[in-house]
């Protein structure tokens, strides 16, 4: 009989534990596999929502570019909504970019744009750009809110150097944004 066990292989018993141990490690393998895939997404999520930003940041860099496209909004503080897309100036007209409820890539969209400032003073010299004096002068975030596949949105801020048109009027007469990080 001894010599027939061995002829045969393997019992349904050692078969089936063989089979559990297979499961159990196929289970965690999948959850970890599950779990990188999703780090991934993020990861990529962040990198085309700083890719949108920073392509933004550099249109708004130009100041015709973000004069225009916030000239006459409140210096102070700009509701979201106010502003739907950056203004870019294309030749003697205006082309219409980066607009709110936008997808721009696998899973970036903006939602909207917010400016908002704690840091404007009256200026003495009244020349940022040489336009307005007696103004208000200083800097001002814009907050750019991006939907997310996966969660709750989430803004980002660039950073703006600010003239108004007043001080009284406090809207915006010259803007543009801060080179470097951020």
């Amino acid at each position: 009989m001894k010599e027939l066990k061995s002829i045969l292989g393997f019992t349904l018993l050692e078969i089936m534990v063989a089979m559990g141990l297979v499961a159990i490690l196929a289970s965690v393998m999948m959850s970890m596999f599950e779990a990188q895939n999703k780090a991934m997404a993020q990861v990529e999520e962040r990198m085309e929502q700083m890719d949108v930003l920073h392509e933004i940041k550099g249109m708004l860099q130009d100041a015709p570019t973000c004069t225009e496209t916030f000239q006459s909004k409140n210096a102070i503080s700009m509701p979201e909504g106010e502003v739907k897309m950056l203004r870019v100036p294309d030749g003697e007209h205006f082309r219409l970019m980066y607009s709110s409820d936008s997808a721009f890539g696998k899973q970036v969209g903006i939602l909207g744009y917010r400016l908002e400032s704690k840091e404007l003073a009256d200026g003495e010299s009244g020349d940022v750009a040489g336009f307005y004096s007696g103004s208000l002068d200083g800097y001002a975030n814009l907050f750019v809110r991006f939907a997310r596949k996966n969660g709750a949105p989430i803004s980002k801020k660039i950073r703006l150097r600010v003239q108004t048109v007043s001080a009284t009027d406090r809207k915006v007469g010259y803007c543009q944004a801060l080179g470097g990080g951020g």
